[in-house]
């Protein structure tokens, strides 16, 4: 399986390139020999700005575009920025310290970037020369561009053409930071195409790669044993081996998980997450101190195999890994993706499919928002209450289980309704932990509990918010994505009694640290009461052994140490509060902002200045309004936005995926990847190991993975997604006879059968001759397409086996994959005559034998002649068929070991001798009846066919007459014998 790329991503120098060209394989290149550059523009490197302009005296001005900072923080979303005055010219320029050779430079365009622009150079700050042609930015991206000009210059300039209308109104043009820089902005060693990017990674060039074959297991013993054998469950269909998982290694050519404190990873000893992996031709080591660190060098690994192990049927391969040593642990203890149940349902399975789809990029906490104002989806039974609790739980799921979202949905689709028994709740925790998954139980409150309100009358008390129904005692069921509406009494001890026999189920059923309280949008409580609820809330949850976890609103309470607070929005309550809550009172942070971490929000428009046009059928737009791209979600560092909190205080991050427009897992993966493998490398990957255009390189080859998981994804276009393929081996059962294949397999994100060719050579000495097409999944806008399989009618002259090669191509590439043609040996015999004398010659030819091998040529079981086939498998030769056989149908046989054909012959008797009768009167004591002798030395005497039975009425009576005879002479013979002793 070789993919070649057309961005640019070359090969690995060295011996292991020959080796795995040999294989059909591939690797991409390290990283360049020359260091990082310097943005040379920035104030502290010397840089001096002036601009046209600004939008607002005293604000927004042209020196916090060479601040360094490139973006908003979660104070003030709108700091740091430069916008120029409404009807400038719009223009911002930046004289540096000395004249400079530029390597590219870099501007971070705010929401309102230019429509068109140019850059342009100058030495003198007079004269300028265009040095890139008209620019047409996407708004709220990073733009990098390289400059067309010679020589060193003193001055860089942002020349505004037009600007980008807001809501249809042209204000000025905006930008956060303004780079130019003397070189490459980062250089980074090589990753190969692992996602999230590891802390280590050494490929060894002049080493052969490992090859995994049919031999091959995988050792796992003791705390390594899970992972070994989810591992083989995965490599097991595609590459059709056997692959046993053992306690103890073989001779060699095995992959081997080991556990224990001898695996400490250097550097990172006492982290259970970090793992090594050690690769070379004799086998695969994967060590770790913990079970989850070996979990995790798994899913590297998978990364380093072909994508095609991925693949639910047998492919060719070959099933290499390169040479490589890898180092790794993670920056933060807590990367999670959140999935909302209580808006649209999500069933077991689907819950099972979003974690094995997100594990492999390392997310290590599911957070479920369990219940909301639309429905209620865990079960809570009765038993346990306290004395004097009438409240039927069970309400909860027969009443509100049925509720759901009313609006939003895909065609009109309402929200799906359901919720988990409590054993289904256990299979979910059972399924993330044995992928080292914590699982975080979310009951929102003590607002978003409109569905708890309609289905339990207790908790329906002068505080609650909204008003009940007088009919029913309860409010209705609410199925829009309004908020803010509802609240529960906090004030009222009914609440209490709820909450606290909910979460001692729920903490009972949960094996994991946290439990989550929600606590955002409560905007008809008043502060006084939220704060005494959330007090209170805290004490419920540490009384029950967990801790306390709630969004942003949280810090308004007197959070204690080691309470997890969740940012979300900087306009929010509680959001100033935060750092202080993490930093005085040891509350830890988890960050999940919501503009770039949302997962629910819509992906880029198709015009960037409408946020109402999009290309996402589904999803919100509040958050983040246009440009939710990749990058958007990759390029921002979480300990950025909260430059004084203490380093230690950083739990990690989380990125939720709210569901007001999300119906089944389809749609949930659909708006959830690629952006959740952003977010979890920025909790995985140092801050200053990564780079955009780096991971979106080694995203692009995840592509298909993913397709090949069935995992749906949006193949975003700001993304070259590979094209890679897999040939499939045949069996062709007969040389000469045109057939049908299947004869691979090839992924291509985002793409249509139409946009996919490819050529097969087969190997036999003919010219390559075009593939079919077909597409295995009919992709829509919702669901992505691009598997496709690869077939050709072909003839093969002769049987043998050949080793052909299949080339796809795509807008993004072209791939080769390998493909071996087992064509069969087909005997055919083909004789001269079907019809032929007894004692006389027939020619046969023989072909489609293994050639130099001998045949054995039979008539009716009797062997008739031995000749070896020629170099081609045939061979041309006369047989005499015998004179003793009978007239009558026979098939003369050819075999060749489990070879054998056959050819009907009709034999014709051999003209009937002149017979001697014997003497009756003195017979000769030798005489058996045999027809006497002749003078011709060549003849042989014809005995029936078959040993001698006759085949014609007149025949049979002749033979009866003939054994009369021969009965009396032998009896008369031996009386006489008797007689005379």
């Amino acid at each position: 399986m070789k993919r070649t790329q057309t961005t640019g991503r070359g090969l690995l120098a060295g011996a292991l390139v020959g080796t795995m060209a040999a294989l059909g394989l591939s690797l991409p290149a390290g990283a360049d020999s020359h260091e990082a550059g310097t943005n040379v523009a920035l104030a502290t490197n010397g840089g001096e700005v002036t601009a046209s302009g600004q939008e607002l005296a005293g604000r927004w001005g042209p020196a916090l575009a060479i601040d360094g900072v490139t973006s908003g923080t979660s104070t003030d979303p709108q700091a740091s920025r430069w916008s120029s005055n409404t009807a400038d010219d719009a223009w911002i320029q930046v004289e540096l310290d000395e004249p400079t050779e530029v390597h590219h430079v870099t501007l971070y365009w705010e929401a309102a970037c230019a429509r068109q622009y140019r850059l342009q150079t100058s030495t003198d700050g007079e004269t300028w020369t265009d040095a890139t042609g008209v620019v047409e930015p996407r708004c709220g991206t990073v733009d990098r561009q390289t400059l067309d000009v010679e020589g060193p210059v003193s001055f860089v300039r942002m020349q505004g053409i037009d600007r980008t209308p807001i809501g249809g109104t042209e204000f000025g043009i905006s930008l956060w930071e303004l780079q130019v820089w003397d070189g490459p902005e980062v250089v980074l060693p090589e990753a190969l195409d692992i996602v999230p990017r590891p802390v280590s990674v050494e490929v060894d060039g002049d080493a052969d790669p490992f090859i995994l074959d049919s031999t091959s297991q995988i050792v796992a013993a003791g705390d390594a044993a899970d992972s070994g054998e989810m591992l083989a469950d995965i490599m097991r269909p595609s590459t059709g081996f056997e692959l046993p998982v053992v306690d103890e290694p073989g001779d060699g050519g095995d992959i081997t998980l080991q556990v224990g404190p001898e695996h400490a990873v250097p550097g990172h000893t006492g982290n259970p997450e970090a793992y090594t992996l050690e690769a070379d031709e004799d086998g695969i080591t994967v060590s770790a101190t913990d079970a989850h660190g070996v979990f995790n060098g798994v899913q590297t690994l998978r990364q380093l195999f072909p994508s095609f192990l991925e693949y639910d049927e047998v492919t060719s391969g070959p099933w290499a890994v390169p040479a490589v040593s890898i180092l790794d642990a993670p920056r933060f203890d807590y990367r999670g993706i959140m999935l909302d149940v209580a808006r649209s349902f999500q069933t077991v399975d689907e819950v099972k499919q979003y974690i094995d789809a997100l594990v492999q990029f390392k997310m290590n906490h599911l957070h479920l928002h369990l219940a909301d104002d639309q429905g209620w989806r865990i079960e809570i039974t009765n038993e346990g209450r306290v004395e004097g609790d009438d409240i039927d739980y069970t309400r909860l799921t027969s009443i509100s289980g049925g509720t759901a979202m009313t609006e939003q949905g895909y065609n009109d689709e309402p929200g799906r309704t359901g919720f988990y028994t409590q054993e289904d709740y256990a299979e979910i925790v059972d399924y993330a932990a044995e992928r080292h998954v914590v699982i975080v139980p979310e009951i929102d409150t003590p607002g978003h509990t409109q569905a708890a309100l309609h289905a339990i009358p207790q908790l329906n008390t002068e505080g609650a918010a909204p008003e009940p129904d007088p009919a029913t005692g309860v409010p209705p069921s609410h199925g829009t994505g309004e908020v803010g509406h509802s609240t529960l009494d906090t004030r009222n001890e009914v609440t209490y009694t709820f909450l606290e026999h909910v979460w001692s189920q729920i903490a009972e059923m949960t094996p994991g640290p946290y439990l989550h309280v929600g606590g955002d949008e409560s905007h008809v409580t008043e502060e006084e009461d939220y704060i005494y609820f959330m007090d209170r809330m805290i004490d419920v949850v540490e009384d029950l052994g967990k801790e306390p976890f709630g969004w942003n609103e949280l810090a308004l309470a007197d959070v204690h140490e080691g309470n997890v607070i969740q940012f979300w929005a900087a306009n929010t309550a509680g959001a100033e509060l935060a750092p202080e809550r993490v930093n005085e009172n040891g509350a830890k942070m988890i960050v999940s902002d919501s503009a770039r971490a949302y997962l629910d929000q819509r992906y880029d428009g198709d015009d960037p200045n409408d946020p109402n046009d999009s290309v996402s059928p589904i999803g919100l737009s509040w958050a983040c309004r246009d440009n939710c791209t990749v990058e958007r979600y990759y390029d921002w560092d979480p300990q950025a936005l909260f430059p004084d909190v203490n380093a230690e205080g950083f739990l990690g991050v989380e990125g939720p995926l709210w569901s007001e427009t999300v119906r089944g897992i389809d749609q949930a993966l659909w708006l959830v990847l690629p952006r959740a493998a952003a977010l979890l490398e920025i909790g995985w990957t140092e801050q200053d190991q990564r780079l955009y255009d780096d991971f979106a390189g080694r995203l692009a080859t995840l592509g298909g993975r993913l397709t090949l998981q069935d995992h749906n994804f949006y193949a975003t276009p700001e993304i070259e997604w590979s094209v890679d393929a897999a040939g499939i081996d045949q069996q062709v059962e007969q040389a000469g006879t045109a057939t049908e294949m299947t004869l691979g397999v090839a992924t291509a994100p985002g793409t249509t059968a139409e946009e996919i060719s490819g050529t097969v050579d087969f190997g036999d000495g003919s010219d390559p001759v075009p593939v079919t097409v077909t597409a295995t999944r009919e992709g829509d806008e919702l669901h992505v397409n691009g598997e496709y399989l690869l077939s050709a009618e072909h003839t093969f002259a002769a049987p043998g086996t050949y080793t052909g090669m299949v080339t796809t191509t795509g807008p993004n590439g072209t791939a080769t994959a390998p493909v071996t043609f087992d064509v069969a040996y087909t005997p055919s015999i083909v004789l001269d005559d079907d019809e032929v004398q007894a004692g006389e010659d027939v020619g046969v030819t023989l072909a489609g034998f293994v050639p130099g091998a001998p045949i054995v040529l039979s008539l009716d079981g009797t062997v008739l002649a031995t000749v070896d086939a020629d170099d081609e498998g045939g061979a041309v030769l006369e047989v005499t068929i015998p004179a003793t056989t009978a007239a009558g149908a026979y098939e003369l046989t050819a075999r060749q070991g489990t070879l054998e054909v056959g050819a009907m012959l009709t034999v014709t008797a051999a003209p009937a001798p002149t017979p001697t009768d014997p003497s009756p009167t003195d017979p000769s004591p030798t005489d058996t009846g045999s027809p006497a002798p002749t003078d011709d030395p060549t003849h042989r005497p014809t005995p029936p066919r078959g040993g001698g039975l006759p085949n014609t009425g007149a025949e049979v009576g002749a033979a009866l007459l003939a054994g009369l005879v021969l009965l009396a002479a032998g009896g008369a013979i031996l009386l006489r014998r008797r007689l005379t002793r």
